[in-house]
């Protein structure tokens, strides 16, 4: 979403819009599977659980619409 914004913010990064939006995506993925690793052996509340299966969807959907726009149509 970050990519996206910027290239509103900024019309000239818009041709980056794509590339920031999957290294934005790619480095938040990573983020979320490495702190579920540290927090394996924490107690943690069933809606914390519920928003990190949430943005694995997010991120699923989001990386399908941009396949489907880019052109693997």
């Amino acid at each position: 979403m970050l990519g996206a914004g910027i290239a509103l913010l900024w019309p000239s990064l818009a041709e980056h819009a794509v590339a920031l939006l999957v290294v934005g995506s790619l480095v938040h993925a990573t983020g979320m599977g490495l702190k579920h690793r540290l927090q394996l052996d924490q107690a943690q509340p069933r809606w914390s659980r519920w928003l990190v299966a949430l943005c694995w969807v997010a991120l699923a959907v989001l990386a399908a619409t941009l396949a489907w726009h880019i052109g693997f149509r």
